[in-house]
């Protein structure tokens, strides 16, 4: 997933909405850049979604945001390990994830 956003004023956490498929034991690796800057890297291990809270100084402006799915993987198996995402939030200074 990739895409630009403004922000209007200053970010100080951001959220993303993830779920995945783990297979061969292993969950799905995402990571998460903000201008190219490496920001988080999680193992999703749950089928079910789950909020990933990350504290961020994200200043006001037009920003680059890229969220990738570093492990795919089909097997023999039958098993096939997927990452999805739903959403993303940004919040500023004066509010905080829930």
């Amino acid at each position: 997933i990739e895409g630009t956003f403004s922000a209007n004023k200053p970010t100080s956490y951001l959220t993303v909405v993830a779920r995945g498929i783990v297979c061969d034991g292993a969950g799905s690796d995402m990571s998460l850049s903000v201008d190219g800057i490496l920001l988080m890297t999680n193992s999703v291990r749950s089928i079910a979604w789950q909020t990933l809270n990350l504290p961020v100084d994200i200043a006001p402006g037009k920003h680059h945001l890229v969220i990738r799915f570093n492990n795919d993987d089909v097997n023999a198996d039958n098993c096939d390990r997927n990452l999805y995402i739903d959403k993303t939030d940004f919040f500023g200074t004066t509010s905080s994830p829930q």
